[in-house]
């Protein structure tokens, strides 16, 4: 049976945190994180802003400002203005999210790649390409590091980048990153929603599906 790679999926995978932390001390937002996510599924942004706003503010001052579950705060509170188009706020918080992962983990670690995914889409969605193009690939060597070379996350990566191509005109090269994405997604029965592009009636687009709770 076919998954569909939704918000619901997209929850199932990124909420693993939740068994990773299970041995540690509780996080006082944890509760109330749990309820911006369910709100975050039902695409209910800007009644879960505030409480995000709230979980940031809780950890921040519980766990201190360098702390890896804060920084997952910020990523949440991220896609929330992202999704909102308060773009200014989004980079900000993705930033200072990325910032926390790039200093407590590995320059190559998985979460650090879906923090540059997640600033390179919102580049994206400002049009400032040559700058989404810088993290995209960076995200996209990354997960080609850390990953098998059918993982499905370097299928988004693929694509991600693949968008970019295609904002730029460069429609041959976007549809040679599609093609591949498509295949990585197939082999994982995964389902994609068929956004047209410019490029090509026939080409999925990148969509903000790719944006990940991390």
């Amino acid at each position: 049976m076919k998954c569909a790679y939704s918000f619901a999926a997209v929850f199932v995978m990124l909420m693993s945190w939740q068994t990773l932390a299970a041995n540690l001390p509780p996080d006082p937002a944890d509760a109330l994180y749990s309820r911006v996510v369910d709100l975050y599924g039902q695409r209910k942004f800007a009644e879960a802003l505030p409480l995000a706003q709230e979980v940031v503010a809780i950890d921040e001052k519980a766990l201190g400002p360098n702390h890896l579950d804060f920084a997952k705060d910020l990523n949440l509170l991220g896609l929330l203005y992202h999704e909102l188009r308060h773009y200014a706020e989004a980079e900000a918080s993705y930033e200072r999210s990325l910032a926390i992962r790039e200093q407590q983990l590995w320059p190559d670690h998985p979460d650090v790649a879906q923090s540059l995914s997640n600033l390179g889409l919102l580049y994206i969605a400002e049009g400032r390409y040559v700058d989404a193009e810088r993290l995209l690939k960076r995200a996209l060597a990354i997960r080609v590091k850390a990953f098998k070379s059918d993982h499905p996350d370097i299928g988004l990566s693929l694509r991600n980048v693949g968008n970019v191509y295609a904002k730029e005109g460069r429609c041959s090269d976007a549809r040679q990153l599609y093609k591949t994405s498509l295949q990585i997604f197939e082999r994982h029965s995964v389902q994609i929603i068929p956004i047209f592009h410019s490029c090509s009636t026939s080409w999925p687009r990148a969509t903000r599906t790719h944006l990940k709770i991390v």
